[in-house]
C-alpha cells in the first residue's frame, strides 16, 4: 500500500461533489503529524483537516522546507 502523501483538489463551490466537513484546530491545541521529508520524519502541527464525501481525509499543515 503506497502512503505517499498527495496533494488533495480544493473545493470549490458549484462542484457536483458535497463540501468537505473542514475542523479548524486551534494553535498549540492542534494534533500533531509525522511527515516524510527528504529522509526526515519532522513533525507538525495539523492546521486543518478535510473529510470528504469520498471518504478520503486531507490535513492541512505548514511544512518548511527551508534548510539551515
Amino acid at each position: 500500500m503506497d502512503r505517499s502523501a498527495v496533494e488533495a483538489s480544493p473545493w470549490r463551490a458549484g462542484m457536483r461533489v458535497p463540501e468537505p466537513e473542514v475542523t479548524v484546530y486551534t494553535p498549540g491545541r492542534a494534533p500533531l503529524l509525522r511527515v516524510l521529508w527528504e529522509g526526515t520524519q519532522p513533525v507538525y502541527s495539523v492546521i486543518a483537516r478535510q473529510d470528504l464525501a469520498d471518504g478520503c481525509t486531507a490535513y492541512q499543515v505548514e511544512v518548511s522546507t527551508a534548510s539551515g
